[in-house]
């Protein structure tokens, strides 16, 4: 029998199993459930030392009250406990609903600036019933996503990517405490007023789905390496990285070969559909090879790199 099928089986029943494991919860709290709060500045006015926490906006603005400066930001926290530690996260949208309810009116994005607004993983402890402008939780840009202008007073963001901050919560669950939605640029007159869950239409609140796959999956995937299973070897790598990973566009594998030979790179997605196959001939020292994943669908790919001296499975998320 050939030494290398039994890993080869082996491999390939991983990665067929991952697409059945991949696992998608849906979250969408209410009053009772949910966590989120408005932050307001206005001094003068009371504002940045009182608690919004069951407003019914998320909202995020820069104005004017009775002449004084008005800023809003706002906080929510998705209960993501039924994820366990050590899952990949291949998909999280949010979804954010505008608030036909609110008495702020409609969105708002200027001449002289936008409306466009930054979501960023919130990195402290906040309590929904007491935190306060003056008591805001610190954040991270780390992995910020933008949410573009707004093109109508009403517009709803249904789709909203999020993926890589929610895998920055599951990966630093001591520091992630939900996200903040605040304007890019707190320039007057801008406005986002969505609906929190605190509203009471329940389709309107905010809306979290992710799809990921269980750690048990996951890490026995990308924990095949030649040390594992090609123990006959005499010689094999374990410098061999994916850049970008997440990927949008063109994708780098990267390894430092010790030999020259022919080395086989076979790219499979989460059901085993094959999306790529290059045998490349390696020379001793850094090689890089890359290809194209721009017309690939967003989620989580296996890459598998086989050669004399080495079997290694990567995982790849495209975005």
């Amino acid at each position: 029998m050939n030494r290398y099928l039994p890993v080869l089986l082996f491999l390939f029943s991983l990665i067929t199993f991952s697409g059945k494991a991949q696992v998608t919860i849906t979250l969408q709290p209410n009053s009772s459930t949910g966590k989120d709060a408005e932050l307001a500045s206005c001094g003068p006015c009371g504002y940045s030392v009182r608690n919004f926490g069951t407003k019914q906006d998320f909202a995020a603005f820069a104005w004017t009250n009775g002449g004084n400066t008005s800023n809003a930001r706002s906080i929510l926290q998705f209960d993501l406990s039924s994820i366990p530690a050590g899952a990949v996260i291949t998909s999280a949208v949010l979804s954010l609903y505008f608030n036909p309810n609110s008495a702020e009116g409609g969105h708002v994005s200027s001449f002289l600036s936008t409306n466009s607004c930054y979501l960023q993983r919130i990195t402290s402890n906040w309590n929904e019933s007491t935190v306060t402008w003056n008591t805001m939780p610190s954040t991270t840009t780390l992995h910020q996503v933008t949410i573009p202008k707004t093109t109508s007073s009403t517009q709803n963001f249904p789709s909203i990517n999020v993926t890589s901050l929610v895998q920055d919560m599951i990966n630093n669950p001591t520091q992630s405490f939900g996200f903040m939605m605040k304007l890019k640029n707190e320039v007057r007159f801008n406005k986002m007023i969505f609906a929190s869950s605190d509203h009471p239409t329940t389709n309107l609140r905010p809306k979290l789905v992710v799809s990921y796959v269980p750690p048990a999956v996951a890490e026995q995937t990308s924990s095949l390496s030649a040390n594992s299973f090609y123990r006959n070897a005499t010689t094999y790598t374990d410098q061999l990285y994916l850049y970008p990973n997440p990927a949008r566009s063109t994708v780098n594998l990267n390894f430092n070969s010790e030999t020259e030979g022919v080395v086989s790179v076979q790219v499979m997605n989460i059901t085993g559909k094959q999306m790529s196959m290059r045998s490349v001939f390696v020379t001793n020292g850094i090689n890089v090879i890359g290809f194209d994943v721009a017309d690939w669908g967003k989620g989580m790919y296996f890459v598998n790199v086989r050669g004399a001296h080495i079997i290694r499975t990567l995982r790849l998320v495209v975005e």
